[in-house]
């Protein structure tokens, strides 16, 4: 009798996982993707794309809270012992990489707006606001500048990372270190003259 043999096999993503998956790679390139193109890159027909998900609204908020939620865990394991540099730097980088799973909202604004999704956004913000102020408290940006200025402008910057690595402009490696010397030469101690 023949022995047989058993290979490990991964268990296969759920059809919602699947949407999921192929909308959050379709949109990174293409923000305007079709729901056909998603349904076959998931490798299902487009009744089955509405069972899961009613309309593209729909699906469009869950692949930003999908996103959201690994940008909120990435910035969760920043860890507050390190110095505020070193937790600053790793907060961009953490904001740059998420461009793969959220940059699409660049092209859908409304979808920041939806109630789930702004409360997730809020979340990630709440965990940031405590290292914004040690930065500007211990002198790594400036005093005089409050921190939702600057922080917007931080904002900005990650946003245009997003852009030149989607245009190939840009490496996703180089990419936080670009944003992070820019925030620190943008906001950073300087010897302005007083006149």
């Amino acid at each position: 009798m023949r022995a047989s043999r058993q290979t490990p096999t991964t268990p296969r993503p759920t059809t919602r996982q699947a949407l999921l998956t192929a909308a959050s790679g379709l949109l990174a390139h293409d923000p305007q993707a079709s729901l056909d193109l998603v349904a076959q890159r998931a490798g299902v027909g487009r009744a089955t794309l509405f069972r899961q998900f009613a309309t593209r609204e729909a699906l469009l908020q869950a692949v930003a809270l999908e996103g959201l939620h690994e940008l909120d865990r990435a910035v969760a394991t920043i860890d507050p012992q390190t110095p505020t540099r070193q937790r600053l730097r790793a907060l961009v980088a953490a904001l740059v990489r998420s461009g793969d799973r959220l940059g699409f909202l660049l092209a859908h604004p409304a979808i920041e707006a939806l109630p789930e999704v702004a409360q997730a956004i809020a979340a990630i913000d709440l965990r940031m606001v405590p290292l914004l102020e040690a930065a500007r408290r211990e002198g790594i940006v400036r005093e005089d500048v409050p921190v939702a200025w600057w922080w917007a402008a931080a904002e900005a910057l990650v946003y245009a990372a997003w852009k030149v690595i989607q245009r190939g402009e840009v490496s996703p490696s180089e990419a936080p270190d670009l944003v992070y010397d820019a925030i620190l030469r943008a906001f950073g101690p300087s010897e302005r003259s007083a006149g």
